[in-house]
Protein backbone atom coordinates (compact mmCIF):
# COMPACT_ATOMS: atom_id res chain seq x y z
CA UNK A 1 0.00 0.00 0.00
CA UNK A 2 2.92 2.33 0.68
CA UNK A 3 3.81 2.91 -3.01
CA UNK A 4 0.20 3.93 -3.63
CA UNK A 5 0.51 6.52 -0.87
CA UNK A 6 3.59 7.95 -2.56
CA UNK A 7 1.77 8.04 -5.89
CA UNK A 8 -1.20 9.78 -4.28
CA UNK A 9 1.01 12.47 -2.79
CA UNK A 10 2.61 13.09 -6.15
CA UNK A 11 -0.80 13.54 -7.76
CA UNK A 12 -1.84 16.03 -5.07
CA UNK A 13 1.32 18.05 -5.64
CA UNK A 14 0.66 18.08 -9.37
CA UNK A 15 -2.81 19.47 -8.74
CA UNK A 16 -1.39 22.10 -6.41
CA UNK A 17 1.10 23.18 -9.09
CA UNK A 18 -1.74 23.33 -11.66
CA UNK A 19 -0.03 20.89 -14.01
CA UNK A 20 -2.18 19.82 -16.91
CA UNK A 21 -3.06 16.15 -17.21
CA UNK A 22 -4.28 14.49 -20.35
CA UNK A 23 -7.56 12.61 -20.40
CA UNK A 24 -7.31 8.86 -20.92
CA UNK A 25 -8.44 7.83 -24.39
CA UNK A 26 -10.25 4.49 -24.27
CA UNK A 27 -10.23 2.32 -27.37
CA UNK A 28 -13.49 1.05 -28.75
CA UNK A 29 -14.25 -2.55 -27.77
CA UNK A 30 -13.70 -4.90 -30.70
CA UNK A 31 -16.21 -7.56 -31.67
CA UNK A 32 -15.64 -11.20 -30.78
CA UNK A 33 -15.24 -12.08 -34.47
CA UNK A 34 -12.57 -9.41 -34.92
CA UNK A 35 -10.68 -10.59 -31.86
CA UNK A 36 -10.86 -14.19 -33.09
CA UNK A 37 -9.44 -13.25 -36.49
CA UNK A 38 -6.63 -11.23 -34.88
CA UNK A 39 -5.83 -14.09 -32.53
CA UNK A 40 -5.70 -16.61 -35.36
CA UNK A 41 -3.50 -14.35 -37.48
CA UNK A 42 -1.07 -13.88 -34.58
CA UNK A 43 -0.88 -17.60 -33.86
CA UNK A 44 -0.42 -18.47 -37.52
CA UNK A 45 2.48 -16.01 -37.75
CA UNK A 46 4.10 -17.60 -34.69
CA UNK A 47 3.61 -21.14 -36.01
CA UNK A 48 5.30 -20.31 -39.32
CA UNK A 49 8.48 -19.32 -37.50
CA UNK A 50 8.72 -22.52 -35.43
CA UNK A 51 11.58 -24.78 -36.48
CA UNK A 52 12.05 -28.49 -35.90
CA UNK A 53 14.91 -27.60 -33.56
CA UNK A 54 12.57 -25.38 -31.50
CA UNK A 55 10.10 -28.23 -31.11
CA UNK A 56 12.73 -30.81 -30.13
CA UNK A 57 14.21 -28.42 -27.59
CA UNK A 58 10.80 -27.92 -25.95
CA UNK A 59 10.21 -31.67 -25.84
CA UNK A 60 13.42 -32.16 -23.87
CA UNK A 61 11.59 -30.67 -20.88
CA UNK A 62 9.51 -33.45 -19.36
CA UNK A 63 5.98 -33.06 -18.03
CA UNK A 64 7.29 -33.77 -14.52
CA UNK A 65 9.87 -31.00 -14.82
CA UNK A 66 7.20 -28.54 -16.01
CA UNK A 67 4.67 -29.16 -13.23
CA UNK A 68 7.17 -29.91 -10.41
CA UNK A 69 10.42 -28.10 -11.26
CA UNK A 70 11.90 -28.77 -7.79
CA UNK A 71 11.00 -32.48 -7.63
CA UNK A 72 14.60 -33.63 -8.17
CA UNK A 73 15.63 -31.98 -4.86
CA UNK A 74 15.04 -33.19 -1.33
CA UNK A 75 12.04 -31.50 0.29
CA UNK A 76 14.23 -29.61 2.77
CA UNK A 77 16.23 -28.19 -0.14
CA UNK A 78 12.99 -27.26 -1.94
CA UNK A 79 11.95 -25.25 1.12
CA UNK A 80 15.31 -23.45 1.18
CA UNK A 81 14.99 -22.59 -2.51
CA UNK A 82 11.50 -21.24 -2.00
CA UNK A 83 12.69 -19.22 1.00
CA UNK A 84 15.41 -17.58 -1.11
CA UNK A 85 12.92 -16.83 -3.88
CA UNK A 86 10.47 -15.24 -1.44
CA UNK A 87 13.19 -13.12 0.12
CA UNK A 88 14.10 -11.92 -3.35
CA UNK A 89 10.49 -10.88 -3.97
CA UNK A 90 10.36 -8.96 -0.68
CA UNK A 91 13.65 -7.25 -1.49
CA UNK A 92 12.43 -6.35 -4.98
CA UNK A 93 9.36 -4.71 -3.45
CA UNK A 94 11.55 -2.58 -1.21
CA UNK A 95 13.79 -1.59 -4.11
CA UNK A 96 10.81 -0.65 -6.28
CA UNK A 97 9.32 1.31 -3.38
CA UNK A 98 12.59 3.17 -2.87
CA UNK A 99 12.60 3.92 -6.60
CA UNK A 100 9.17 5.53 -6.29
CA UNK A 101 10.37 7.62 -3.35
CA UNK A 102 13.35 8.87 -5.35
CA UNK A 103 11.32 9.45 -8.50
CA UNK A 104 8.59 11.40 -6.73
CA UNK A 105 10.99 13.15 -4.31
CA UNK A 106 9.08 11.87 -1.31
CA UNK A 107 10.24 11.17 2.24
CA UNK A 108 10.35 7.44 3.08
CA UNK A 109 7.51 6.32 5.35
CA UNK A 110 8.17 5.33 9.00
CA UNK A 111 7.74 1.60 8.36
CA UNK A 112 10.59 1.76 5.87
CA UNK A 113 12.93 3.18 8.52
CA UNK A 114 11.84 0.64 11.10
CA UNK A 115 13.31 -2.10 8.94
CA UNK A 116 16.77 -0.67 9.61
CA UNK A 117 16.76 -2.64 12.87
CA UNK A 118 16.96 -5.85 10.83
CA UNK A 119 19.76 -4.77 8.53
CA UNK A 120 23.47 -5.35 8.69
CA UNK A 121 25.95 -2.50 8.96
CA UNK A 122 26.40 -1.99 5.23
CA UNK A 123 22.66 -1.77 4.61
CA UNK A 124 22.23 0.67 7.49
CA UNK A 125 24.87 2.91 6.01
CA UNK A 126 23.20 2.76 2.60
CA UNK A 127 19.81 3.67 4.06
CA UNK A 128 21.31 6.53 6.07
CA UNK A 129 22.80 7.89 2.85
CA UNK A 130 19.35 7.81 1.27
CA UNK A 131 17.87 9.58 4.29
CA UNK A 132 20.43 12.36 3.96
CA UNK A 133 19.81 12.67 0.23
CA UNK A 134 23.24 11.38 -0.73
CA UNK A 135 23.89 9.35 -3.84
CA UNK A 136 23.94 5.58 -3.36
CA UNK A 137 24.57 2.47 -5.42
CA UNK A 138 21.37 0.67 -6.42
CA UNK A 139 22.75 -2.79 -5.69
CA UNK A 140 23.76 -1.96 -2.10
CA UNK A 141 20.25 -1.52 -0.73
CA UNK A 142 18.62 -4.97 -0.50
CA UNK A 143 16.03 -4.66 2.23
CA UNK A 144 13.08 -7.06 2.59
CA UNK A 145 9.91 -5.04 3.09
CA UNK A 146 8.98 -7.35 5.97
CA UNK A 147 10.62 -10.25 7.79
CA UNK A 148 10.12 -13.75 6.40
CA UNK A 149 9.31 -15.82 9.47
CA UNK A 150 8.93 -19.23 7.86
CA UNK A 151 7.88 -21.23 4.83
CA UNK A 152 4.98 -23.47 5.81
CA UNK A 153 5.80 -27.10 5.05
CA UNK A 154 3.48 -29.90 4.07
CA UNK A 155 3.36 -32.99 6.29
CA UNK A 156 5.77 -35.54 4.83
CA UNK A 157 3.17 -38.29 4.64
CA UNK A 158 1.02 -36.02 2.43
CA UNK A 159 3.71 -34.84 0.00
CA UNK A 160 2.78 -37.40 -2.66
CA UNK A 161 -0.58 -36.79 -4.33
CA UNK A 162 -1.46 -33.76 -2.20
CA UNK A 163 -3.50 -31.86 -4.82
CA UNK A 164 -7.28 -31.98 -4.52
CA UNK A 165 -7.81 -30.50 -8.00
CA UNK A 166 -6.34 -31.47 -11.36
CA UNK A 167 -7.07 -29.92 -14.76
CA UNK A 168 -5.93 -32.34 -17.44
CA UNK A 169 -5.50 -31.05 -20.98
CA UNK A 170 -6.70 -33.19 -23.87
CA UNK A 171 -4.31 -33.13 -26.82
CA UNK A 172 -1.71 -35.11 -28.74
CA UNK A 173 1.45 -36.73 -27.45
CA UNK A 174 4.64 -35.73 -29.27
CA UNK A 175 5.83 -38.53 -31.56
CA UNK A 176 8.01 -36.71 -34.10
CA UNK A 177 8.17 -33.38 -35.88
CA UNK A 178 6.69 -34.95 -39.01
CA UNK A 179 4.16 -37.36 -37.48
CA UNK A 180 1.25 -36.73 -35.11
CA UNK A 181 1.20 -38.68 -31.88
CA UNK A 182 -1.86 -40.34 -30.31
CA UNK A 183 -4.52 -38.45 -28.38
CA UNK A 184 -3.96 -38.33 -24.63
CA UNK A 185 -5.25 -36.80 -21.41
CA UNK A 186 -2.44 -35.20 -19.41
CA UNK A 187 -0.51 -31.97 -18.97
CA UNK A 188 0.68 -29.33 -21.43
CA UNK A 189 4.11 -29.96 -22.87
CA UNK A 190 5.37 -27.16 -25.05
CA UNK A 191 4.84 -23.42 -25.31
CA UNK A 192 1.73 -21.71 -26.67
CA UNK A 193 3.69 -18.48 -27.15
CA UNK A 194 5.98 -20.39 -29.52
CA UNK A 195 3.13 -22.25 -31.24
CA UNK A 196 4.26 -25.61 -29.80
CA UNK A 197 1.45 -27.53 -28.13
CA UNK A 198 1.61 -31.18 -27.06
CA UNK A 199 0.35 -33.19 -24.11
CA UNK A 200 2.32 -35.54 -21.87
CA UNK A 201 0.67 -38.29 -19.87
CA UNK A 202 0.65 -37.79 -16.06
CA UNK A 203 1.84 -41.28 -15.07
CA UNK A 204 4.93 -40.05 -13.19
CA UNK A 205 3.46 -36.88 -11.69
CA UNK A 206 3.95 -37.16 -7.93
CA UNK A 207 1.72 -34.27 -6.82
CA UNK A 208 -1.54 -35.83 -8.02
CA UNK A 209 -3.36 -38.90 -6.70
CA UNK A 210 -3.60 -42.33 -8.28
CA UNK A 211 -7.37 -41.75 -8.47
CA UNK A 212 -6.87 -38.71 -10.71
CA UNK A 213 -4.49 -40.65 -12.96
CA UNK A 214 -7.07 -43.42 -13.27
CA UNK A 215 -9.73 -40.85 -14.21
CA UNK A 216 -7.43 -39.50 -16.93
CA UNK A 217 -6.96 -42.97 -18.41
CA UNK A 218 -10.70 -43.66 -18.47
CA UNK A 219 -11.46 -40.39 -20.27
CA UNK A 220 -8.53 -40.91 -22.63
CA UNK A 221 -10.05 -44.20 -23.76
CA UNK A 222 -13.35 -42.42 -24.51
CA UNK A 223 -11.58 -39.62 -26.41
CA UNK A 224 -9.66 -42.09 -28.58
CA UNK A 225 -12.78 -44.17 -29.22
CA UNK A 226 -14.83 -41.27 -30.56
CA UNK A 227 -11.95 -39.75 -32.47
CA UNK A 228 -11.63 -43.05 -34.32
CA UNK A 229 -15.39 -43.49 -34.68
CA UNK A 230 -16.55 -39.98 -35.62
CA UNK A 231 -13.38 -37.96 -36.14
CA UNK A 232 -13.84 -35.83 -33.01
CA UNK A 233 -10.49 -34.14 -32.41
CA UNK A 234 -9.00 -32.23 -29.49
CA UNK A 235 -9.32 -28.46 -29.18
CA UNK A 236 -6.27 -26.84 -30.77
CA UNK A 237 -5.45 -23.54 -29.07
CA UNK A 238 -3.50 -22.39 -32.10
CA UNK A 239 -6.26 -23.08 -34.60
CA UNK A 240 -9.10 -22.39 -32.09
CA UNK A 241 -10.80 -25.53 -33.32
CA UNK A 242 -11.70 -28.97 -31.97
CA UNK A 243 -14.07 -30.73 -29.57
CA UNK A 244 -12.26 -32.27 -26.55
CA UNK A 245 -10.81 -29.69 -24.14
CA UNK A 246 -10.23 -30.46 -20.45
CA UNK A 247 -10.86 -33.11 -17.84
CA UNK A 248 -11.47 -31.50 -14.45
CA UNK A 249 -11.02 -33.86 -11.51
CA UNK A 250 -11.55 -32.80 -7.88
CA UNK A 251 -11.37 -34.93 -4.73
CA UNK A 252 -11.41 -34.50 -0.97
CA UNK A 253 -9.05 -36.58 1.09
CA UNK A 254 -11.15 -35.84 4.17
CA UNK A 255 -14.72 -36.41 2.96
CA UNK A 256 -13.58 -39.04 0.39
CA UNK A 257 -15.72 -37.46 -2.33
CA UNK A 258 -14.97 -37.07 -6.04
CA UNK A 259 -16.27 -34.73 -8.74
CA UNK A 260 -15.62 -35.22 -12.45
CA UNK A 261 -16.33 -32.65 -15.20
CA UNK A 262 -15.52 -33.12 -18.87
CA UNK A 263 -15.14 -29.79 -20.71
CA UNK A 264 -15.81 -29.81 -24.46
CA UNK A 265 -16.55 -27.25 -27.17
CA UNK A 266 -20.21 -26.26 -27.32
CA UNK A 267 -21.64 -27.80 -30.52
CA UNK A 268 -24.53 -25.32 -30.44
CA UNK A 269 -22.63 -22.07 -29.90
CA UNK A 270 -19.06 -22.40 -31.19
CA UNK A 271 -18.08 -21.38 -34.69
CA UNK A 272 -15.76 -23.99 -36.15
CA UNK A 273 -14.12 -24.30 -39.58
CA UNK A 274 -16.06 -26.57 -41.93
CA UNK A 275 -13.25 -29.13 -41.79
CA UNK A 276 -13.64 -29.57 -38.02
CA UNK A 277 -16.04 -32.32 -36.93
CA UNK A 278 -18.46 -31.64 -34.09
CA UNK A 279 -20.82 -34.27 -32.64
CA UNK A 280 -24.49 -34.51 -33.47
CA UNK A 281 -27.04 -34.65 -30.64
CA UNK A 282 -27.19 -38.44 -30.95
CA UNK A 283 -23.43 -38.79 -30.88
CA UNK A 284 -23.21 -36.53 -27.84
CA UNK A 285 -25.67 -38.77 -25.97
CA UNK A 286 -23.57 -41.76 -26.91
CA UNK A 287 -20.47 -40.11 -25.46
CA UNK A 288 -22.32 -39.19 -22.27
CA UNK A 289 -23.39 -42.80 -21.77
CA UNK A 290 -19.76 -43.92 -21.96
CA UNK A 291 -18.78 -41.26 -19.43
CA UNK A 292 -21.48 -42.59 -17.10
CA UNK A 293 -20.11 -46.09 -17.52
CA UNK A 294 -16.76 -44.82 -16.23
CA UNK A 295 -18.17 -42.54 -13.49
CA UNK A 296 -21.55 -42.62 -11.79
CA UNK A 297 -22.70 -40.92 -8.59
CA UNK A 298 -22.64 -43.32 -5.66
CA UNK A 299 -19.98 -45.57 -7.19
CA UNK A 300 -16.72 -46.21 -5.38
CA UNK A 301 -13.70 -45.09 -7.35
CA UNK A 302 -9.97 -45.65 -7.33
CA UNK A 303 -7.57 -47.44 -4.96
CA UNK A 304 -8.91 -45.53 -1.93
CA UNK A 305 -12.53 -46.15 -2.92
CA UNK A 306 -13.66 -42.52 -2.93
CA UNK A 307 -17.35 -41.89 -3.59
CA UNK A 308 -18.31 -40.23 -6.87
CA UNK A 309 -20.68 -37.34 -6.04
CA UNK A 310 -21.05 -35.40 -9.31
CA UNK A 311 -20.42 -36.09 -13.00
CA UNK A 312 -20.99 -33.37 -15.58
CA UNK A 313 -20.22 -32.18 -19.09
CA UNK A 314 -19.47 -28.47 -19.52
CA UNK A 315 -19.81 -26.79 -22.93
CA UNK A 316 -17.33 -24.00 -23.54
CA UNK A 317 -16.92 -21.41 -26.29
CA UNK A 318 -13.78 -19.79 -24.83
CA UNK A 319 -10.96 -19.22 -27.33
CA UNK A 320 -8.47 -19.93 -24.56
CA UNK A 321 -9.76 -23.48 -24.32
CA UNK A 322 -10.90 -22.89 -20.73
CA UNK A 323 -14.36 -22.64 -19.16
CA UNK A 324 -16.36 -20.23 -17.03
CA UNK A 325 -19.26 -20.20 -14.59
CA UNK A 326 -21.99 -19.20 -17.05
CA UNK A 327 -21.15 -21.97 -19.55
CA UNK A 328 -23.93 -24.36 -20.46
CA UNK A 329 -23.65 -27.79 -18.81
CA UNK A 330 -25.32 -31.17 -18.42
CA UNK A 331 -25.36 -32.83 -15.00
CA UNK A 332 -24.92 -36.45 -16.00
CA UNK A 333 -25.04 -37.99 -12.52
CA UNK A 334 -25.45 -36.77 -8.94
CA UNK A 335 -27.73 -34.35 -7.13
CA UNK A 336 -25.75 -31.21 -7.98
CA UNK A 337 -22.61 -29.79 -9.58
CA UNK A 338 -20.75 -29.96 -6.26
CA UNK A 339 -18.68 -32.11 -3.98
CA UNK A 340 -17.84 -31.48 -0.32
CA UNK A 341 -14.43 -30.39 0.95
CA UNK A 342 -13.48 -30.05 4.61
CA UNK A 343 -11.13 -27.42 6.04
CA UNK A 344 -10.42 -26.86 9.75
CA UNK A 345 -13.61 -28.66 10.71
CA UNK A 346 -15.81 -26.66 8.30
CA UNK A 347 -17.42 -28.26 5.26
CA UNK A 348 -17.71 -26.45 1.92
CA UNK A 349 -19.70 -27.36 -1.17
CA UNK A 350 -17.36 -26.76 -4.09
CA UNK A 351 -18.43 -26.40 -7.74
CA UNK A 352 -16.31 -27.03 -10.86
CA UNK A 353 -15.94 -23.26 -11.27
CA UNK A 354 -14.94 -22.37 -7.69
CA UNK A 355 -11.42 -21.40 -6.67
CA UNK A 356 -10.36 -23.46 -3.69
CA UNK A 357 -7.00 -24.20 -2.10
CA UNK A 358 -5.40 -27.28 -3.69
CA UNK A 359 -3.27 -28.25 -0.67
CA UNK A 360 -5.60 -28.49 2.33
CA UNK A 361 -2.87 -29.58 4.74
CA UNK A 362 -0.74 -26.46 4.13
CA UNK A 363 -3.83 -24.24 3.94
CA UNK A 364 -4.93 -25.31 7.43
CA UNK A 365 -1.44 -24.60 8.78
CA UNK A 366 -1.50 -21.17 7.14
CA UNK A 367 -4.85 -20.40 8.79
CA UNK A 368 -3.37 -21.30 12.18
CA UNK A 369 -0.42 -18.96 11.55
CA UNK A 370 -2.75 -16.11 10.53
CA UNK A 371 -4.95 -16.62 13.59
CA UNK A 372 -1.93 -16.66 15.89
CA UNK A 373 -0.27 -13.64 14.24
CA UNK A 374 -3.42 -11.48 14.36
CA UNK A 375 -4.43 -12.62 17.83
CA UNK A 376 -7.98 -13.44 16.68
CA UNK A 377 -10.40 -14.30 19.48
CA UNK A 378 -14.16 -14.24 20.15
CA UNK A 379 -14.16 -10.43 20.27
CA UNK A 380 -12.39 -9.92 16.93
CA UNK A 381 -14.33 -8.40 14.03
CA UNK A 382 -12.90 -9.84 10.82
CA UNK A 383 -13.50 -8.39 7.33
CA UNK A 384 -12.87 -10.97 4.61
CA UNK A 385 -12.70 -8.65 1.60
CA UNK A 386 -12.93 -10.24 -1.88
CA UNK A 387 -13.58 -13.50 -0.06
CA UNK A 388 -14.44 -15.78 -2.99
CA UNK A 389 -15.78 -18.98 -1.42
CA UNK A 390 -15.19 -17.41 2.01
CA UNK A 391 -12.95 -20.23 3.23
CA UNK A 392 -10.43 -17.99 5.02
CA UNK A 393 -13.01 -15.83 6.83
CA UNK A 394 -15.18 -18.76 7.81
CA UNK A 395 -12.30 -20.85 9.13
CA UNK A 396 -10.94 -17.90 11.15
CA UNK A 397 -14.35 -17.00 12.57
Amino acid sequence: MAPQVAQKRMNLRECHNHKKTEHIQFKQVRSADTMLLESQAKKEAISKNVSAEDILKEMEISVEKRITPYAEYEYSEQINMKRKWLLGQLEDYSRNYQGLINQNKEYPTPWFYEMSQRMDKEQKEALEAVKQGKERKQEVLRIPCCPLEKVIECDKELLVGYRNKVEFTIGRVFKSVEEKGPLAVGFNQGSLSKGIMYVGRPDNAIIISEESKQAAKLIEAIVIKYNDKYGLGHYDKIDNAGFWRILLYRESKKTKEVMVSLIVSDPANVKMPETVVMPTAEQLKEIQMDVLTAFKAGDKFGPKQYEVKSVSMIYSNEMSGGYKEDDRFDLLSGESMHYTEEVAGFKFTVSPFAFFQVNINVFEKMLHEVQSFLGIDDKTILFDVCCGTGAIGICLS
